[in-house]
């Protein structure tokens, strides 16, 4: 995976401009990580991607733990292709929910993979 340093302006504008690409939730069979675990997670060597911002989400949000991550990786001819990551980590109810934006649609599930969320959480049932 190539380098994605996105300063926060840049990425909330690129998110906005993207479509979803996808999206997923899972319920966690324990309570989720901290926030600094789940970042060292996405931000290792072996997963490479950046983290633009994460911390708590404001109850009017429906609380719990917020991540946004970017990643990219060589697409074709055109250069790199960045893909734009949301995670929400809910305590209470042990819900994770994702999602994702990308640049070229079709290269969506490779970085879901590069993610690895199944190293991160002892066990993922999907709904």
């Amino acid at each position: 995976m190539a380098s994605c340093l996105l300063p926060r302006p840049d990425f909330e504008a690129l998110w906005s401009s993207l479509p979803s690409a996808g999206r997923f939730d899972a319920t966690l069979a324990s309570a989720p990580p901290p926030v600094a675990q789940v970042v060292a997670h996405l931000a290792s060597e072996a997963r490479g991607f950046s983290v633009v911002a994460a911390g708590e989400r404001d109850a009017t949000h429906g609380g719990g733990k917020q991540i946004f991550f970017c990643g990219a990786a060589p697409f074709k001819s055109h250069g790199l292709c960045r893909f734009l990551g949301e995670l929400v980590l809910h305590d209470r109810n042990r819900l994770l929910l994702c999602e994702y934006k990308c640049e070229h649609h079709e290269m969506s599930e490779a970085f879901v993979q590069q993610m690895q969320l199944g190293r991160l959480v002892q066990r993922v049932v999907r709904n």
